[in-house]
């Protein structure tokens, strides 16, 4: 009878060896306290019986693997199981591929500044007056009867340039207009009033001393007050500006939208130099980037480079 019982002991551990069951490699008998695993076929460590019941025989080891393999934790039962039900998974196979993102190296994907200066009061383009600080220097001898122009097109986006001038929340910061351009100097009288360009309210343009486009209630009020003051024009209408041959065109044959302001007493520029800063919003609302020239205000003194 022990002989009988004997057999059918080393059966068992023979058929615990083929169906995946940890067995010794050394042909002593199997051990009484059974670790079982799941079959895997990815790069998985393989399972080694403890010499102690008690101990983990969970292993985690480095993969060449490109794809991720989720830690089998077979983890060796105290008690003795003579049952050859699977180990339990502790990890799920879940991949993890979610990337961090950083809003800090986000790429701007909006719509590229393709002409940005002025232009006398017919629509002819000033030519640049030379260079200040990396900036393109635009002379003017008097500080209005001028226009602003600024064109754009498509950015990597793909999407059309928005065409809103004057979008404007007095609670949420975040509702802006399309074209976003601002000045580094009080314009006019400076007023802090949106888009107040018509009487009885007529006033000017707040400065922003550095260039700025925080979610402040004071940065958005001087984008729309600013940007309310111009006109859309696309390529199917007559834009605010001539060509060589005096007529109506764009200042760069690649721009797909204008937008023109012209500068009244109300916001006049001051003497000096006055930096301003534009960049443009497509239909998707994606940003593009900043583009700054410099508006150089002579007043009939002739000014200096």
């Amino acid at each position: 009878m022990a002989v009988g019982l004997r057999q059918v002991g080393v059966a068992l551990a023979v058929s615990s060896c083929l169906f995946g069951t940890a067995c010794s490699g050394s042909g002593s008998r199997a051990s009484a306290s059974i670790a079982t695993a799941t079959p895997s076929t990815s790069h998985s460590p393989t399972l080694t019986p403890s010499a102690s019941p008690s101990a983990a025989a969970s292993q985690s080891s480095p993969t060449a693997s490109a794809t991720p393999v989720a830690t089998h934790s077979a983890t060796a039962s105290a008690t003795a199981a003579a049952s050859a039900t699977p180990a339990t998974r502790s990890a799920t196979a879940t991949p993890s591929r979610t990337p961090t993102p950083n809003p800090t190296s986000t790429p701007l994907t909006g719509p590229v500044v393709t002409a940005f200066g002025i232009a006398d009061a017919s629509g002819v383009p000033l030519l640049p007056a030379g260079t200040s600080g990396g900036l393109t220097v635009y002379r003017t001898q008097f500080g209005a009867g001028f226009i602003v122009f600024v064109e754009g097109k498509p950015g990597p986006s793909g999407l059309p340039v928005g065409t809103s001038t004057f979008n404007h929340s007095p609670t949420d910061p975040a509702i802006r207009p399309d074209l976003q351009i601002q000045a580094n100097r009080d314009l006019g009288n400076g007023s802090s009033d949106p888009c107040d360009n018509s009487f009885p309210r007529l006033g000017g343009v707040p400065g922003l001393p550095l260039p700025d486009y925080s979610l402040r209630r004071e940065v958005s009020d001087a984008l729309n007050d600013f940007a309310c003051r111009f006109s859309v024009f696309n390529a199917s209408q007559f834009p605010c500006t001539l060509d060589t041959s005096t007529n109506f065109a764009f200042v760069d044959p690649n721009s797909t939208l204008q937008f023109c302001a012209l500068v009244s007493t109300a916001l006049e520029f001051p003497p000096g130099d006055t930096v301003l800063t534009a960049r443009l919003r497509d239909t998707g609302g994606n940003l593009g980037t900043p583009v700054q020239i410099i508006v150089r205000v002579t007043q009939g003194s002739g000014g200096s480079e």
